[in-house]
């Protein structure tokens, strides 16, 4: 008695139903490159010492604090100095202002240096894997 057949395909209870049969593909000819040991290691350490553009965020960084902080000087002289209140509220907020705005480039900065390492760290592991596949 044969068993029910799945898909539409008839099976026998010799054990066949087990048993698949598995295309192989043809190999493909591709094109590629001849790079030589030394112009991939050219390559690998090229891509390890991209630049950055995080200095833009350090720079904005420091002008940022430097205003909060000699704003922090003036709240703190005019305050002692009497000067009409409006002007201390002012100072103050664009002591607040600096300070924020430094907080927010330190995020940034941190934000896009991650993830230049991170796809610095991806592609340097693919070379690797092509390294591995024609060194065996």
């Amino acid at each position: 008695m044969n068993k029910p057949s799945v898909g539409g395909e008839p099976s026998d209870r010799g054990g066949s139903e087990y048993f698949t049969s598995v295309a192989v593909a043809d190999p493909v000819q591709q094109q590629g490159f001849v790079v030589t040991r030394q112009q991939w290691n050219r390559i690998k350490e090229r891509v390890r010492n991209i630049r950055s553009r995080e200095s833009h965020w350090l720079s904005a960084l420091s002008v940022l604090s430097s205003m909060g902080v000699s704003f922090l000087i003036g709240v703190v002289f005019l305050a002692l100095e009497g000067v009409a209140t409006w002007v201390t509220i002012g100072f103050a907020v664009a002591t607040a202002i600096g300070f924020s705005g430094a907080i927010v480039c330190w995020f940034a900065y941190k934000e896009s240096r991650g993830s230049r390492e991170y796809y610095i760290k991806i592609v340097i592991e693919d070379m690797n894997d092509i390294e591995r596949l024609y060194e065996s």
